[in-house]
């Protein structure tokens, strides 16, 4: 009894003493409040500004051209001013706007673009909410749209600006949402036009001298106008600088994929300046009842990198099938739903070896890609983190009294939005014996498109005293495969090499492995990615045709016999593992991964 008592309050004093490990992050994002202004920053770069007071109209410019509810400046990360607002050649452009030229309402048809006409504008009305999480800040604008009635100015329309925006590998991206609500008790209509809603009027300094474009149907500027797309790409030098802006329309907008209006290079006299446009309602009318709310959304990336049309349409693929995620705690384990239906669930036992994922299901089948347990390999459970011969330990293996990983009681700190995040806190401790290692986890879970799960694992282990771990295959992160998914029954394993089969994979230095086969429902698979940042990348694999695969590097020590730990010593590794319909070439992995080297 007072061995379990003492080990007891030692696990007490771990769990009290645990500190969470600062993961290494990108500038934390701000928005910043002129009086005038919101503007969006990374660190000490500004992203974009949105202006809700009124600016004036250039001199000797008719007052009526004054408008507020806008976006500019807008930037790419080294600073390039990408947005204008009141050329000289259309001064009622600002930079990036969404008024719509033809509203019908009681009878009347209104102009709220072409401000010159003096029919009515968009005016900015306040500002809701400001959104700050370090990762991602923004803002929730309100505007009201008016038109100038007979009998005086009636505003007809609210409208929500939700805009987050972040800084990525690609550049700064950031996501715009429209919410349109009729408030009086009439409907409106926005009528067919050539021009209306979501517009860029880009910088002077691009022309058609040194300005290009290209569309997610294969487009280019001369035969962009009036054609559908996805995306829009506008690339451009100047002054020394090159900059690519990526527009992308969200596949739930009325009318997608929307109608392009752009200019040509013959615009303005042939200048070639650059105006684009999604207009929904370029081919057709939109009718707006009043009580109800209806959603426009976009995502903007502005880069100073060139952009590949294969670049742009994985952009588009990330961003608009990715899907809610949701979560749910009963009791030790964590249930992961995608879009409404069953995932994984993340299971923390008291009877159990360590925390682990079981079951892993794919996207298309709904059937798990892991297995967990058989009578040769009991210990392999799934998806799951451990390690054989610590210290004499075994925090692998069957067997309770010889060592568990043990759960301080995982968290769900986000749901309900594209992604789950869960924490946990860990400590590895086996009866009569200090614990070597505590550990702290970060699990990200999100479906980026329909046709892919994706789990991020941010593990930083600690050791609480000097390690020696013993020359083992049994280390770290590591799969047990679906038996319809193995080799032994006709599945296929590959490196990112594409070395395949145990023969050709075992021990090799790869960045990614994976076992695909072919279900009911097609080709289904799972890899498992090392992060370049982690110790001893890249790892070797430990892999077997019967379906296990882990980059295993305690099967491969420095001296052949051990490897050494120091107290004190912090060990950050991060792993993504991609569930995905077809093969790994038809889901794209190898992007994936070299996206993923990147964040």
């Amino acid at each position: 009894m007072k061995k379990i008592i003492l080990t007891t309050a030692a696990l007490l004093a771990a769990a009290l003493s645990f500190q969470s490990f600062a993961d290494e992050k990108r500038a934390a994002m701000d928005v910043r409040d002129d009086g005038r202004s919101l503007t969006i920053t990374s660190g000490d770069k500004p992203v974009l500004t949105y202006n809700y007071a009124v600016t004036p109209a250039k001199e000797g410019v008719r007052a009526v051209y004054a408008r507020s509810g806008y976006i500019h400046p807008a930037y790419t990360p080294s600073g390039f001013i990408y947005t204008n607002i009141q050329p000289a050649d259309h001064p009622h452009h600002y930079g990036i706007w969404n008024p719509w030229t033809r509203v019908e309402y009681e009878g009347k048809v209104y102009d709220l673009w072409n401000l010159g006409d003096s029919l009515g504008c968009v005016r900015a009305k306040k500002i809701e909410k400001i959104y700050r999480d370090g990762e991602s800040a923004g803002f929730n604008a309100v505007l009201e749209h008016v038109v100038f009635a007979p009998k005086g100015e009636k505003v007809i329309m609210n409208e929500n600006w939700i805009v987050r925006a972040r800084e990525t590998e690609g550049g700064f991206e950031w996501d715009f949402e429209s919410v349109l609500r009729p408030c009086t008790d009439k409907p409106l209509t926005i009528k067919e036009y050539r021009y209306e809603g979501f517009g860029l009027r880009a910088t002077d300094k691009w022309t058609r001298d040194n300005c290009t474009m290209m569309t997610s149907a294969g487009n280019t500027r001369q035969s962009i106008d009036f054609s559908r797309g996805d995306w829009i790409y506008v690339n451009g030098s100047a002054e020394g600088t090159k900059a690519g802006i990526l527009i992308m329309s969200c596949p739930e907008n009325f009318n997608s994929p929307e109608l392009l209006r752009i200019w040509d290079e013959n615009a303005n006299d042939g200048r070639g300046d650059v105006f684009v446009n999604f207009c929904p309602t370029k081919d057709r009318d939109w009718v707006l009842e009043s009580g109800q709310q209806y959603t426009l959304k976009y995502r903007v990336i502005a880069s100073d990198e060139h952009f590949t049309p294969e670049r742009a349409a994985q952009n588009f693929k990330d961003y608009a099938y990715a899907r809610p995620v949701d979560a749910v705690k009963i009791g030790n384990r964590i249930d992961i739903s995608i879009d409404g239906e069953f995932f994984t669930s993340y299971r923390c036992y008291d009877d159990e070896k360590y925390p682990f994922f079981f079951p892993v299901n794919g996207p298309s089948s709904g059937a798990s890609v892991t297995s967990m347990r058989n009578s040769l390999w009991p210990h392999h459970t799934s998806l799951f983190f451990g390690c054989d011969l610590v210290n004499g330990g075994n925090y692998w293996q069957e067997g309770l009294e010889r060592g568990r990983i043990i759960s301080f009681g995982a968290e769900i700190v986000e749901t309900g939005t594209d992604k789950v995040v869960i924490e946990d806190r860990c400590i590895w401790k086996r009866p009569g014996a200090e614990p070597p290692f505590k550990d702290s986890r970060k699990i990200t879970v999100t479906s980026p498109c329909k046709d892919i799960y994706q789990l991020d694992f941010d593990i930083v282990m600690e050791a609480l005293e000097d390690v020696k771990i013993r020359k083992t295959n049994h280390s770290l992160f590591s799969a047990r495969i679906a038996d319809d998914l193995t080799v032994k029954q006709g599945g296929v394993m590959v490196n990112n090499f594409g070395d395949k089969g145990e023969q050709a994979t075992f021990g090799v230095n790869a960045s990614w492995m994976g076992f695909y086969g072919e279900r009911k429902t097609g080709t289904e698979g799972i890899v498992i990615m090392q992060h370049p940042s982690n110790r001893w990348y890249p790892s070797k694999w430990f892999t077997r045709d019967y379906g296990f695969m882990s980059p295993t590097p305690m099967w491969w020590p420095e001296d052949g016999e051990a490897t050494y730990l120091k107290k004190g010593e912090i060990i950050p590794l991060r792993y993504r593992v991609i569930i995905h319909k077809g093969t790994p070439e038809e889901a794209g992995i190898q992007a994936l991964f070299d996206k993923y080297t990147k964040e």
